[in-house]
């Protein structure tokens, strides 16, 4: 039995009860603070007001006896739940106060669902409220109850709480009555249903087309208010407001570094050509800069900055943004979101130094699959490790540094049907810059539905958008006057250059003129090595893992390299440190002693190498060079954008118009040599698969797949079909905009997914993923003895109930893990992977040791491998 009267929301760690009415009210202050200013409802109500009011009653569920005794950890049998007792009398004091019914449906489902992910509004609401649906039988009893037991021990304090958030306009007494009611639930089925007769079924076109964008910012903001405010109270953390401002990088900082690459100019036995790429980075520049002015008060919040590869749209790019900011005067950040955790890398690394941050500070955070993601506070009072470590954590994943660098994936699905720890991102768009670096590699599916969730971000965040790219994909554009041009005239830059030249080779010709005729391995091998000299670097892009296999097996076979994959093997055997901590000079010192002519470089390097791997032999393949020792590198796509790596021949499987471009990027990019050559060639059928590479990833034969849609594209810009050399300008500018044009007129996308929006089925919407691989195993890989260590300090520390240290030890593994994905679990691969011992006893990841384990599918060539008998195996 709870004698007590008084009501509680948490307890602090030292027994202290935490008051409700307190929590409430910090909620309702964290909210107002928290709220994108510009947001409105579907009705023009500022979202602000409908934050607040609802954070004051948001779990006035917990007045209940039963969750009083489950507060008090006492073993009871009684429904404790809080939510749906909160969201009626959030739909209750709205109204009171005089909003509209479909305002008091956005706090309805806000509260319902802090705890939880956004449903399908309608179906949720009828079948919640509606007494005679499955849902609904139990829980509008269930709520009565609830209602009952205030009544008979708390009404007092009910009354004050609802006194109070109606600003007198409501009661406990009325409130109370109404939920006995079955008219009063009408009136909010009538806002799902056809609000003709008895409702029978829910109709999503009820609901206002815009009520997505109503209902998000409100949810997300108390989801992450209610949570940071239960961390500061329950903690007795000194944690308040200004914790979630950040700290803007310094602009004076990124100008200086700019100034100071414009001033320090080139060597003195740099090329005219050279020369040309640097004067033409600092006028590309200049007027990006100039044009930021005019955009800072156009009447447009989106902005294109389009340019071709090489001439610094980075730090363009973060100037831009960071200047945007500096005249905004607001506490907004700049977020910078790129499509692969390779770039992130760089443009990390890049910032990091420029900004003398950590990456886990008020400054910078990193969002990514693999990254660690906190902000450490300097002082938080007298809090233990373990909360500190919470509180870290939450504000890190809440974006509340002054500058985020994310995927894709973590910003367009965390506004796209978010997770309840995805939405506590969202309040940090408040007026901010969002950088949306190359484009093109957003999903085609997705195109129509980002153009959506970027006029959310603009309108309801009051956000500014940057949108930078090499190529001009149109996923932004829906008319002629929604984007403001940084660069006036892109095409004059690309008449600038001619750092390329384009050969479509016969092979590529045969698919352009519908007749394919690939090239077999052995043959492809033959014309690379034929077709570069000693002293050439040579990259070969490939569509697939196979792909790529079958291509340096065929090398491999015709002549005799020095493997940069075996030096590499062969350091980290010897290493006793994590691969992370190794010095790529001395990988490069060991190459150099194995290098002759007679044996040229060869890089093999794929997604089946640890993340760490890519970035040391990226790195070190760079500083080869600089070295003029040659290589031959044959990797997949995931060295395609935003790479900074240079070669002086690139061969490209065919592929979409875009990728041959971004492809092109990696060649003779800074004017290194007087001019080099991108060869366009078709591969062949990898062994044991049925289609070429090239429709196996983008497409079928369709004539409306994007790689006919390339071949149309070339074929309109060549005199004859048998004509194969391009120069640079032709191929970059007129052929890509007649690629993206025909793109255009095809109307691509998939419609449903802004359907999902427009009716509230967010639930539906919350399905869609940026990523198409569907399941995947995490493999982490060992590979020198210090990792192989970690792993077994890992199992024993599970099985030693050391939490604390176990934590920190999986931290260190996040960069040695390969993502496997998982088409078929029936299929041999899903079942070897299965059979591999996991991390520990409590993760679902698995663990390779590559030099002690019987499995022998590790290979320091090729990387993680497993059985792969269909052309599903499409990842980078």
């Amino acid at each position: 039995m709870l004698t007590r009267t008084d009501r509680y929301s948490h307890y602090q760690h030292d027994g202290t009860p935490v008051h409700l009415q307190k929590h409430h009210q910090d909620v309702a202050d964290r909210s107002l603070y928290l709220t994108p200013k510009e947001a409105t409802t579907s009705t023009g109500t500022p979202v602000s007001e409908i934050s607040e009011i609802i954070s004051l009653v948001h779990d006035f569920g917990k007045l209940t006896t039963a969750f009083q005794k489950h507060l008090d950890e006492k073993d009871i049998d009684e429904n404790t739940s809080h939510s749906p007792l909160g969201a009626f009398v959030g739909f209750y004091v709205l109204k009171s106060r005089g909003y509209k019914s479909i305002d008091a449906l956005t706090g309805f489902v806000a509260i319902a669902k802090h705890h939880g992910t956004l449903p399908d509004v309608a179906d949720y609401v009828f079948n919640h409220v509606h007494p005679d649906q499955s849902q609904g039988s139990r829980r509008i009893p269930m709520v009565r109850a609830q209602v009952r037991d205030i009544d008979s021990n708390v009404s007092t304090l009910a009354d004050q709480i609802l006194t109070e958030a109606t600003g007198g306009a409501g009661s406990w007494n009325e409130f109370a009555e109404k939920m006995v009611n079955n008219e009063w639930l009408l009136t909010i089925l009538n806002l799902v249903t056809s609000g003709i007769g008895r409702p029978t079924s829910p109709q999503e076109d009820t609901l206002p087309v815009d009520f997505y964008e109503s209902i998000l910012p409100v949810w997300s903001t108390l989801t992450l208010a209610d949570k940071t405010s239960a961390a500061a109270l329950t903690s007795g953390a000194e944690l308040d407001t200004s914790v979630y401002d950040g700290t803007q990088p310094s602009l004076s900082r990124l100008i200086r570094k700019i100034e100071s690459l414009q001033s320090e100019g080139l060597n003195s036995d740099a090329t005219a050509d050279e020369e040309h790429i640097h004067n033409l980075r600092g006028d590309a520049h200049e007027e990006v800069m100039e044009s930021i002015e005019d955009f800072a008060t156009a009447n447009t919040s989106v902005a294109s900055l389009t340019l071709p590869t090489g001439l610094g749209k980075t730090l363009t790019g973060l100037n831009a943004g960071l200047s945007l900011l500096s005249r905004r005067s607001t506490t907004g950040r700049l977020i910078y979101a790129l499509p692969f955790t390779s770039i992130i890398d760089q443009v990390e690394e890049k910032c990091r130094d420029m900004f003398k941050t950590n990456g886990h500070d008020e400054v910078l955070t990193v969002d990514h699959h693999l990254a660690e993601t906190i902000i450490d506070i300097a002082d938080l009072g007298n809090v233990d490790p373990d909360t500190v470590a919470h509180i870290e954590a939450l504000l890190g994943d809440s974006w509340r540094s002054g500058m985020v660098i994310t995927t894709f994936v973590q910003l367009f699905e965390s506004l796209a049907g978010p997770s309840n720890s995805q939405s506590m991102k969202l309040p940090s768009l408040d007026e901010s810059v969002v950088i949306i670096d190359e484009p093109q590699a957003i999903p085609e599916a997705w195109w129509p539905l980002v153009q959506r969730l970027m006029t959310m971000i603009t309108e309801q965040y009051d956000a500014q958008i940057i949108v930078m790219t090499a190529t001009q994909p149109k996923v932004f554009e829906q008319d002629e006057n929604t984007t403001y041009s940084l660069i006036q005239s892109p095409e004059q830059y690309y008449s600038e250059l001619d750092r390329v030249e384009f050969e479509i080779k016969e092979s590529a010709n045969t698919f352009i003129n519908r007749n394919p005729d690939p090239l077999d391995y052995t043959t492809a091998a033959e014309k690379l090595l034929s077709d570069s000299t000693q002293e050439d670097s040579s990259l070969a892009i490939c569509n697939t893992i196979d792909s790529a296999r079958e291509l340096t097996d065929a090398l491999t076979s015709s002549h005799e390299f020095t493997s940069l994959n075996q030096v590499y093997d062969d350091y980290l055997n010897d290493s006793k440190k994590l691969t992370t901590e190794i010095s790529c000079e001395d990988i490069v010192a060991a190459v150099a002693d194995a290098y002759s002519s007679k044996k040229p470089v060869l890089l093999h390097l794929t997604t089946r190498h640890r993340p760490v791997d890519r970035r040391i032999l990226i790195t070190v393949t760079k500083q080869l060079q600089e070295n003029r020792i040659p290589v031959y590198a044959v990797t997949t796509q995931l060295v395609e954008a935003g790479v900074d790596i240079s070669f002086d021949r690139v061969f490209r499987d065919f592929a979409p118009m875009s990728s041959i471009v971004q492809a092109a990027g990696r060649c003779n990019r800074s004017f290194e040599h007087d001019r080099g050559t991108v060869i366009v060639w078709l591969l062949g059928q990898p062994t044991d698969s049925q289609q070429l590479p090239a429709t196996a990833v983008y497409g079928g034969d369709n004539e409306e797949s994007r790689p006919k849609l390339t071949a149309q594209a070339i074929n309109s810009h060549r005199d004859n079909r048998s004509e194969c050399l391009f120069s640079e300008t032709t191929m970059t500018w007129d052929v890509v905009n007649e690629y993206f044009d025909r793109l255009q007129d095809r109307n691509p996308g998939r419609q449903e997914y802004v359907d999902y929006l427009l009716n509230s089925q967010i639930s539906q919407l919350g399905r869609q993923s940026l990523i198409t691989n569907g399941e995947s195993v995490d493999v982490v890989v060992a590979r020198t003895k210090t990792e192989t260590e970690l792993l077994d300090n890992i199992d024993e520390a599970f099985d030693d109930y050391d939490y604390d240290s176990l934590e920190k030890l999986v931290d260190q593994t996040r960069e040695l893990q390969v993502s496997i994905p998982i088409y078929d679990e029936s299929s041999e691969e899903a079942q070897q992977i299965a059979e591999l011992n996991p991390v520990h006893a409590g993760s679902m990841r698995r663990q390779v040791k590559a030099k002690t384990d019987q499995y022998d599918a590790y290979s320091p060539l090729t990387g993680l491998s497993v059985p792969s008998p269909t052309v599903d195996n499409r990842f980078l």
